[in-house]
């Protein structure tokens, strides 16, 4: 009996899991791009919609934070000529 009820709540979690990724499937997608190894992060989907509502928005608010650092000095008077001839080159 046990075994029995061990198997219906594997199979009721997979039907967890597998509507979660139908019905979220655009963030999914979007938190996977986002990730170095292009993977969910452990237990994500395990925590259903909530979970990876909090991951997106957790990336996407590292990614505005990051986006002042990511650009490249143009202006500076620090840099090289060597470094300004390239830009003006591209």
């Amino acid at each position: 009996m046990e075994v029995l009820r061990a198997k219906v709540k594997v199979v009721a979690r997979m039907n967890r899991i597998f509507k979660t990724l139908r019905s979220n499937q655009e963030e999914i997608l979007a938190i996977k791009k986002m990730t170095p190894d292009n993977k969910l992060p452990l237990y994500t989907l395990m925590g259903g919609s909530n979970a990876i509502h909090a991951e997106w928005q957790k990336f996407h608010t590292q990614k505005i934070s990051d986006y002042k650092n990511e650009g490249f000095p143009t202006n500076s008077r620090r840099l090289s000529t060597k470094t300004m001839n390239k830009l003006n080159m591209s």
